[in-house]
């Protein structure tokens, strides 16, 4: 191997290793697991390195499956490629994870009908049967007219019948009109784990028969209908997004899909989708006919004014769905839920007795009952015209009744600062390993900052992470668009250049450089240290810590077990405010999870 090869082959593994051992060393968060055997061989080979080793003869001795397990990890194409580059060895065990995910895009629907059919008729002996693993199939112009659309798609079945039913493991349709043949095909796919719909759905043909006006109706024949289809049983997660609330898509159409995929992922484990008056009483049917297994739960709720004028689009049908769920283990609310306010927060009204991780609005929390299992906590809020906080009595009252012996992780903000709520917190959580409180008013001095650790952090040894900052007005931010030549992306914008836009920017890789500008505050550059240090003394295992919305302060151990200095990082744009939601932020980062 020459010089030269070396040096470029421990410049690309260096490059991304800091990345690849905070994934191996933390669980995944999509439900995928991780090879014992080759966790075991990551943490051996890399955590034992001495820093003295030439890096060309380190990474020289790991053998070829470690390494393929090392660039499936790799998220982005670009560092496929310099993988492929480097050497002969790294391009025969790259080749395979470059071609995990086939993508059938184009802007023609002549071209993309030519793609369909080269890869229906793939030979038998090519390896990208066998490789691939992931198919996105999208449409770079979005919604056109029926007529020129529905063309193209109806030749995919055949792809996942003749060349991929048994490798294809994840199957996501980007602003895509599909045929009702699709059904079928998808039934077929034995090892199908995760089938994601955005702003997709199924054309089907109106009949006089189920054309009603009575939306109870038209709902109502989930279990009856397709009963002879099969059911997938490896199926993990199931989505249907779409990414525009105000977009017209067609009632009978969305119905249809959400009928026939219901019932071909009833034994799905992730349910994503979007709340609406088709959803709710659909959802609601098919959890008092039969138990789904369910155990995530994603709800995206629509826009306030849409909540408003339509009651079956508010957080109350919501309240009749959740104790049907008793295998429900996590429960993500994305949105306020509106016309919960009037509820009594002093007697909890929904048995959730499996929960253990909440996400979501503080309205709905507080009609909990009963939640032994939970775990994790994060309230949000989001940019709606009536932002409102939390008060703290309301987060007294319902602390105060719910009984949260496992409780390990809490996020969540109030409207002012109060030094007895650190207190209240300690007392009735001593098992916390993680506390993140945003407060909007108020201001914490140098000195209560530094009598947090001696009076009260103290009392939670396991304390891992702690913030304490305050809060900045959802007005107060400002959503940077990724860019398209120049030109700012426009928000005003119509169902079919949205669609465009959206698949477009995922394509180029553009969708990870939205950026959150927080208004700026005034951080703590001088007293961030002595603040910093005096917690960890009284806090042996603090690893995080945060002073203000700009800035986030760690520190690891080092090989010989001693700690090293407090550091900042920048801060992410999904962590900059982890307690605002951002409508427009979420549906680009939706497709990150399609690498």
């Amino acid at each position: 191997m020459s010089p030269n090869t070396s040096q470029r082959k421990s410049q690309i593994v260096l490059s991304f290793r800091p990345s690849l051992i905070q994934s191996f060393a933390d669980p995944p968060n999509d439900g995928t697991e991780v090879d014992e055997m080759t966790e075991m061989m990551f943490r051996q080979t890399l955590w034992s390195v001495e820093l003295s080793v030439d890096p060309s003869q380190m990474y020289e001795r790991l053998p070829n499956e470690l390494w393929m397990a090392i660039f499936d990890r790799l998220s982005l194409p670009r560092d496929l490629l310099h993988c492929l580059l480097t050497c002969k060895r790294f391009y025969s065990i790259a080749w395979p994870c470059l071609h995990r995910t086939v993508f059938i895009t184009t802007s023609a629907a002549g071209a993309l009908r030519r793609t369909l059919d080269s890869l229906s008729n793939l030979p038998e002996n090519t390896p990208l049967r066998h490789v691939a693993k992931g198919m996105v199939v999208g449409h770079l112009q979005g919604y056109l007219k029926l007529k020129r659309l529905m063309d193209p798609y109806y030749g995919i079945e055949s792809i996942i019948q003749k060349s991929f039913v048994e490798s294809l493991t994840n199957l996501t349709f980007v602003g895509a009109t599909l045929p009702s043949t699709i059904v079928p095909a998808l039934a077929k796919l034995a090892n199908l784990q995760r089938l994601y719909l955005y702003s997709s759905y199924i054309h089907y043909k109106v009949d006089q028969d189920t054309d009603s006006e009575d939306e109870s109706e038209g709902v109502g024949y989930i279990e009856e209908a397709k009963s002879h289809l099969p059911v997938l049983r490896q199926l993990k997660e199931f989505r249907l997004w779409r990414h525009d609330w105000y977009g017209i898509t067609s009632e009978t159409d969305y119905k249809y899909t959400l009928k026939e995929l219901l019932h071909v992922c009833k034994r799905m484990h992730a349910l994503c989708i979007d709340w609406n008056t088709v959803v709710a009483p659909t959802l609601n049917r098919a959890v008092q006919r039969s138990t789904l297994p369910w155990r995530y739960l994603c709800l995206r709720m629509p826009p306030l004014d849409m909540q408003i004028i339509n009651f079956r689009m508010s957080g109350e049908p919501l309240l009749q769905l959740l104790p049907w769920l008793d295998h429900l283990e996590e429960l993500r609310i994305v949105g306020n839920c509106f016309g919960l306010e009037h509820m009594d927060q002093e007697l909890g009204v929904v048995r959730v007795s499996q929960l253990r991780t909440y996400s979501g609005p503080f309205e709905l929390f507080a009609t909990f009952a009963e939640v032994p299992a939970l775990e994790r906590i994060n309230f949000t809020f989001t940019k709606d015209p009536r932002p409102h906080h939390n008060t703290l009595g309301k987060i007294y009252t319902v602390f105060s009744r719910l009984l949260l012996p496992r409780l390990e992780a809490l996020s969540f903000y109030v409207d002012k600062w109060d030094g007895e709520l650190l207190s209240f917190l300690v007392s009735k959580f001593p098992k916390l390993k993680e506390l993140r409180i945003a407060y909007a008013d108020g201001v914490v001095t140098e000195d209560e900052l530094s009598l947090l650790a001696s009076v009260y952090l103290v009392s939670l040894p396991q304390l891992r992470v702690f913030h304490l900052y305050h809060l900045a007005q959802p007005t107060d931010m400002k959503l940077s668009a990724p860019t398209q030549g120049g030109r700012r992306r426009r928000h005003n914008m119509s169902q079919q250049e949205n669609t465009r836009h959206l698949l477009h920017a995922y394509l180029q890789g553009k969708l990870s450089i939205a950026v959150v500008e927080p208004k700026r505050r005034k951080s703590l550059p001088d007293t961030s240290d002595v603040v910093l240090n005096l917690w960890s003394q009284y806090t042996p295992l603090l690893t995080e810590g945060r002073l203000t919305r700009t800035g986030v302060w760690t520190r690891g151990r080092q090989v010989d077990g001693e700690w090293t200095s407090w550091r900042m990082r920048p801060v992410s744009p999904l962590e900059d405010d982890s307690f605002v939601y951002n409508d427009d932020l979420e549906r680009w980062m939706e497709f990150e999870s399609l690498r």
